[in-house]
């Protein structure tokens, strides 16, 4: 919700995100969408997503996808994968959760999957807390505002069908491993399979590793093209004998 990440131009499009580019070469189609409650358009448009911009921007983005493939038939929306770090991994764990009938694969890093065990100055971008008793403070340790449940990633885990990896680091210094292992437990409390990557003595820049981008293109690999990545992570292009 503090970023646009959509390229305006050929050149922010080219160098912005290798990533995007490797994963098209892949074989993926690549969408990148600035939904409702990203900044730098109008007010509406940014107060669309307040408190609960996730879901509004994914809404956008499915409607997004939808619509490319609708003018593009190679796009195959039986196989639809999204990815993201830090608020990027809240919106892609709560995409698979929350819109199993349409997403297939997510790989999660460092996201906020549970506001109530974070630390505060969030409050900006998801709401002051109110708790039961219309209070901002809490009258147990254990109660959580209930103005935030709509945006508790823990309590759609029981919603998952597809594949979900997560990753973290455990010197994170934006957001505490401690919110990977929540998302987890509820994960193992609902009975559904999941995929963990622990990244030893790395912060949150962790997601720009060259480890973590292999698993990711990996991850997708396997469960979305149905194929065995190379062990190694490394893939011989043999010379084309066209002209």
């Amino acid at each position: 919700p503090q970023l646009t990440v959509a390229p305006r131009n050929f050149v922010e499009a080219y160098t912005d995100n290798k990533n995007v580019i490797a994963l098209a070469r892949l074989g993926f189609a690549m969408v990148t969408v600035d939904g409702r409650g990203t900044p730098n358009r109008s007010r509406d448009f940014r107060d669309a997503g307040y408190p609960e911009f996730t879901q509004v921007g994914i809404d956008d983005h499915i409607a997004a996808i939808r619509q490319l493939a609708a003018r593009h038939p190679e796009m195959d929306l039986d196989r639809v994968g999204v990815y993201g770090w830090s608020w990027g991994g809240t919106f892609s764990a709560q995409a698979i959760l929350s819109r199993p009938e349409f997403y297939d694969v997510a790989v999660s890093g460092a996201g906020v999957y549970d506001y109530s065990s974070l630390y505060s100055g969030f409050s900006s971008f998801v709401g002051p807390a109110e708790y039961a008793d219309g209070s901002i403070y809490r009258a147990k340790p254990d109660e959580s505002p209930v103005n935030w449940k709509k945006l508790d990633v823990t309590a759609m885990a029981g919603n998952l069908k597809g594949s979900l990896m997560i990753i973290y680091g455990d010197l994170d210094e934006n957001v505490p491993p401690s919110q990977a292992f929540r998302l987890v437990a509820a994960l193992v409390k609902a009975n559904k399979p999941y995929d963990l990557v622990y990244l030893p003595n790395r912060t949150h820049a962790g997601g720009g590793d060259p480890y973590t981008i292999r698993r990711t293109w990996d991850y997708f690999i396997t469960h979305l093209l149905g194929v065995k990545p190379p062990p190694d992570g490394l893939v011989t292009i043999k010379p084309s004998s066209a002209p």
